[in-house]
């Protein structure tokens, strides 16, 4: 977990695409 932004939160949804994008909705709703 890499936070790159001023916001805790953008860096979650940031990771929450990223893992989107990887394919797996799965864990990006267990996130969520």
């Amino acid at each position: 977990m890499e936070t790159t932004g001023p916001d805790p939160r953008t860096a979650h949804v940031v990771t929450s695409a990223l893992i989107t994008i990887d394919g797996s909705h799965v864990v990006a709703r267990d996130w969520l």
